[in-house]
Parts: structure tokens; C-alpha cells; sequence
């Protein structure tokens, strides 16, 4: 189930950077991802059933085992395609709201930085050159 989530967030990226809006873009991730996850979890269901039955006198240890495995997988999912979409979207709004901030806070325009750029660009060093790592004076 963790899989699928980073699977249906890093779809949602990459309708992102193509230029999809928040919404669309997590609406389309989620309406792409839903048959591979709800395969891969009809699956793994299926496969625990006999235990979580109990169909013979060996299985009838393994019940309780069997049961809160499907239990899990029918949580993780509904998780994954409800709760995952949602807080990837408010996150990521607080993320530009918050990158806003900061640029405002140092004297960038939003319009120099581009919005893919997950912080704030480069900075330029003395010489007028965008800086490579930190850039140490001892005095002079």
C-alpha cells in the first residue's frame, strides 16, 4: 500500500510539472493508479481469504492473522486513494505558500524563480556567479 501512495505522488509530480492545475492533476493521478491498485490489492485479498476463513482445522490458528491482513490491505487502500490525494494537495499548497513567504522575505519576485524549483535559486556570489557550495571569506 505504501507503493502505491508514492507511486500515485510521484504521478501527481509529474502531471504537475507538465503543467497541469493542483486539482486536475490529482484527479487524473488517482483515476490512472486506481485499476493497478485496486488489482494488486484484490489480489492480495484473495490470496489471504482461505486463511482468514479458516477452511481446514490447520488454518483455524491463522484466522485472526488472516483477518487483520485483509482488514489492513482494505484500510490501506481506501487510505491511499482518499487520504493520500488530499493531504499531497494541501501540503503542496502550503509548500508554494510558503516558498512565497520566503522569497518575499528575501526580495525575489515570484515571477524570477521557476515554480518546478523545489526551493529558492541559486545564489550569486561576489564575483556576480551563481554559487556551487558554500563560499567562505577569512577576511581581508
Amino acid at each position: 500500500a505504501t507503493k502505491n501512495s508514492i507511486l500515485l505522488v510521484d504521478y501527481t509530480n509529474h502531471l504537475l510539472k507538465e503543467g497541469k492545475e493542483m486539482r486536475e492533476a490529482v484527479v487524473e493521478a488517482g483515476r490512472v493508479r486506481l485499476r493497478p491498485i485496486l488489482m494488486t490489492t484484490l489480489a492480495l485479498i484473495a490470496g489471504m481469504l482461505p486463511i482468514a476463513i479458516g477452511l481446514n482445522e490447520a488454518s483455524k490458528q491463522r484466522t485472526a492473522m488472516g483477518v487483520a491482513v485483509v482488514g489492513g490491505l482494505i484500510s490501506s487502500t481506501l487510505l491511499t486513494l482518499l487520504v493520500v490525494p488530499a493531504a499531497f494537495s494541501y501540503l503542496e499548497r502550503y509548500r508554494r505558500w510558503s516558498l512565497s513567504k520566503v522569497r518575499n522575505m528575501v526580495g525575489l519576485e515570484d515571477e524570477h524563480v521557476d515554480e518546478d524549483t523545489p526551493g529558492l535559486p541559486p545564489a550569486i556570489g561576489s564575483d556576480g556567479k551563481p554559487m556551487r557550495g558554500p563560499e567562505v571569506h577569512l577576511g581581508k
